[in-house]
């Protein structure tokens, strides 16, 4: 009996070593943006090897906005954000919209399920989810 319960000792030592939480893993993402007039593109999506190109356009409450990107693996999903943030200068209170290009880079190759973001900083402040699909990256 005991030599039954020394030898289930090392497995559950073993076993409790693998379960350890894993954090995000982060890809590099850079971001366009420019000021449009007119009528909004949409949302599209671009695969090459190793790299996704996201464009689209997004509607902000003021015109004095900076945006950067971040893209990382949740679980299965490539999730990318744009995250406007607003600057500090004074600022003509107009709605304003901005197209973007996002590209990120040492994506996996094959199916993909892609969430792109939108994480809008100051009044109000809110996420929105703007697109989920899957890309078949080469």
């Amino acid at each position: 009996m005991i030599a039954r319960i020394l030898r289930s000792v090392p497995l559950l030592v073993a076993g409790t070593a693998c379960v350890t939480p894993t954090r995000p893993e982060s890809l590099p993402a850079t971001v366009e943006s420019t000021r449009i007039f007119g009528a909004l593109p949409p949302v599209t999506v671009f695969a090459a090897s190793d790299t996704v190109r996201i464009t689209g356009a997004i509607v902000m409450n003021v015109p004095c906005y900076r945006f950067t990107a971040t893209a990382s693996w949740q679980r299965d999903t490539l999730v990318v954000t744009l995250v406007a943030t607003g600057t500090s200068e004074i600022c003509t209170q107009d709605v304003a919209a901005f197209s973007y290009a996002i590209t990120i880079t040492g994506v996996r190759s094959g199916s993909v399920p892609l969430r792109v973001v939108y994480d809008r900083y100051g009044l109000p402040q809110y996420f929105e989810i703007a697109l989920e699909q899957t890309v078949q990256v080469p």
